[in-house]
């Protein structure tokens, strides 16, 4: 039997790993690619290429279905490729020792703004 590759992509704090969750559990289909933008600079984490966007009930976090290879493209980072596959795309999240909370990162100086 074979396994399927485990794919994990980081460009700046946005995070796109592969999943197994049924494509019916997905949520919401949007009509852009868009999985972050800046409300100051307008620059944004966006895919390029053949893909669907899924929204979830929780803010900042989608489920990306590539139909064949794509990019996520940002102004200030490297395009990335991002192979033909279903994934989870969410922030990076820090631990608050503190408040013994998971949380996710935000660069609130930024202003961002999630689809």
């Amino acid at each position: 039997m074979k396994k399927d590759k485990i794919v994990k992509i980081q460009q700046g704090d946005v995070i796109i790993k592969t999943t197994v969750l049924p494509k019916k559990e997905w949520g919401k289909k949007l009509n852009h690619l868009i999985l972050q933008q800046s409300g100051v600079s307008g620059h944004s984490h966006t895919v390029r290429g053949k893909a669907v966007l899924y929204l979830t009930d929780k803010e900042g976090e989608f489920f990306l279905d590539v139909l064949e290879k794509s990019k996520v493209v940002h102004e200030e980072h490297k395009a990335l490729s991002i192979p033909k596959g279903k994934y989870f795309v969410y922030g990076v999240r820090e631990l608050d020792h503190f408040e013994e909370e998971i949380r996710r990162v935000i660069d609130w100086e930024k202003n961002i703004t999630f689809f």
